[in-house]
């Protein structure tokens, strides 16, 4: 029943942020049936790269028919578009900003409305929360079974972050840092897809002038302290440290080049 739809909830407003309680409020006295998941709250303020690789690793672990609300909205209030999208039986509300980027390059991503409606947001609009104001509110109604259509019109054109595309060259895969978790480990936009048909042991990782030889299967491959690359939880690669801070020790930041070279 749409009734039941859960509501997954994503921001950059910390984890004990009054925000989000708001938001909330606002599904609930909409839908007070909607079940709401706090998806994380922990994403680092105005991160957008941040915040669409934690969505996009996430998604596909909840149940068709989920509605995934993100907000981390630097450029709330501007000209900016409010999108909801239809992606493999979920729905993604957000601002177009690029935090959907993940979801969208899905071969069986649909159709994407602008949310224009003002009939499924709340009266008075701050142009400083839209959060509360316009996507909570989506969502609740989007729960209770408002068709996505009735939001706005469709748009062909939403935006897509350049930094999750990867490039080959010959035997070399290039690709970028995306983020650093919280135990170091560095995260990049290179996936599993990328270098499946490769052999572990026949590859090596470059970032930050640090050479690492061959694939690790788990963190613990390794003597503590000493590096390795290996595909995350995420499906993405990763560079990390046994029992140490693999960010802190190469000072990556969002952005730094990768390349896996092939032997």
């Amino acid at each position: 029943m749409f009734g039941f739809r859960t509501i997954v909830l994503y921001s950059d407003f910390g984890p004990a942020s009054r925000y989000a309680g708001m938001m909330k409020g606002v599904i609930r006295c909409i839908a007070p049936e909607a079940f709401i998941i706090d998806g994380a709250h922990d994403i680092p303020k105005y991160d957008i790269i941040s915040g669409a690789f934690i969505l996009g690793s996430a998604w596909r672990y909840f149940p068709d028919g989920t509605i995934h609300l993100i907000v981390v909205d630097p450029g709330v209030g501007s000209a900016r578009r409010s999108i909801i999208a239809c992606v493999d039986s979920h729905f993604f509300v957000a601002p177009d900003n690029g935090l959907l980027s993940l979801p969208l390059i899905h071969k069986k991503c649909g159709p994407i409305f602008e949310l224009k409606n003002p009939e499924y947001r709340l009266k008075t609009v701050s142009d400083t929360f839209y959060g509360r104001d316009v996507f909570a509110s989506a969502a609740a109604y989007l729960s209770c079974g408002i068709n996505p259509e009735k939001f706005g019109e469709k748009i062909i054109n939403p935006l897509k972050l350049d930094i999750f595309r990867t490039e080959k060259d010959g035997n070399v895969v290039k690709g970028r840092v995306i983020m650093s978790d919280s135990f170091g480990n560095i995260i990049t936009n290179i996936s599993s897809d990328d270098i499946s048909k490769v052999n572990p042991l026949r590859m090596s990782v470059t970032l930050k002038g640090k050479t690492i030889e061959g694939l690790s299967r788990c963190y613990s491959d390794v003597a503590e302290g000493k590096m390795l690359a290996l595909i995350g939880s995420s499906g993405f690669l990763e560079v990390s440290c046994c029992k140490g801070n693999a960010a802190t020790q190469l000072k990556s930041k969002t952005g730094d080049s990768i390349k896996v070279k092939v032997k």
